[in-house]
């Protein structure tokens, strides 16, 4: 924030953006029978396992740090220009993208299959700071940690959205279907979509976050804080 505002890095560009992704594992059966198409469609829906998608948001607890002082967080802070920075909420993004198939491959190299994805998100770690000048206690803490408390929660309210709104569109795209060809080609597409589709899509939607946290930190918030407290935050600043 400004001057005798609160600043909030809440997502400064990304930090340490973790992404993690586990290799395809493949649950290979065989096709004894002949090679007609309408064998292999009635062998592959009675012995595919089901699509499973699951798109997890995992809520890190914050940790505060109130050592630094609020001219180290003003260091620390993305903000630019003149802002004085009260207090930070870091929030560090990981994605860990485990995917895998059951497949079915018959005699002349063909087959079928049917994937099974699992997402995790989360901000992790998830730290909130206050300006040790503004100590545990009194009121000037609990206004700049309330406002922080606020980031939090819209961290976490973003997970929970960005989980929900994943979760359906793999489902809408990937359904209960059963992709026909030889089931490590297909796993071979499978890696390459979710390397070139769904790992970027999950980072875009989780940098999101940066516009409601920009809806936070607002030219009111700043002036409110420089009448908090009958004026302390403010006092605060002016005298170091």
């Amino acid at each position: 924030m400004g001057l005798s505002g609160i600043a909030n890095g809440a997502i400064p560009p990304m930090k340490n953006l973790s992404h993690a992704l586990v290799a395809a594992l493949a649950a290979l059966m065989f096709f004894a029978g002949t090679a007609h198409a309408g064998d292999l469609e009635v062998a592959c829906a009675q012995r595919l396992a089901p699509t499973r998608i699951d798109v997890v948001p995992v809520y890190a607890q914050p940790v505060g740090n109130y050592t630094l002082s609020y001219r180290e967080l003003t260091q620390r802070s993305p903000m630019g220009g003149n802002a004085k920075t009260l207090g930070l909420t870091e929030a560090y993004l990981k994605t860990q993208i485990q995917y895998s198939y059951s497949g079915l491959e018959s005699p002349d190299g063909g087959g079928c299959s049917r994937p099974a994805i699992k997402i995790t998100l989360s901000f992790d770690p998830l730290l909130v700071y206050v300006g040790k000048e503004f100590q545990p206690g009194t009121c000037e803490f609990q206004h700049i940690f309330t406002h922080e408390q606020r980031h939090v929660q819209a961290n976490q309210a973003h997970l929970a959205q960005v989980a929900s709104r994943l979760r359906a569109e793999l489902v809408q795209y990937y359904g209960n279907r059963i992709v026909y060809g030889n089931p490590k080609v297909v796993g071979a597409e499978l890696t390459k979509q979710i390397n070139e589709v769904w790992a970027p899509r999950a980072k875009a939607w989780m940098e999101l976050v940066k516009e409601t946290h920009s809806r936070i930190d607002t030219p009111q918030e700043y002036a409110r804080s420089a009448t908090a407290c009958n004026g302390n935050i403010q006092r605060v600043i002016s005298a170091r």
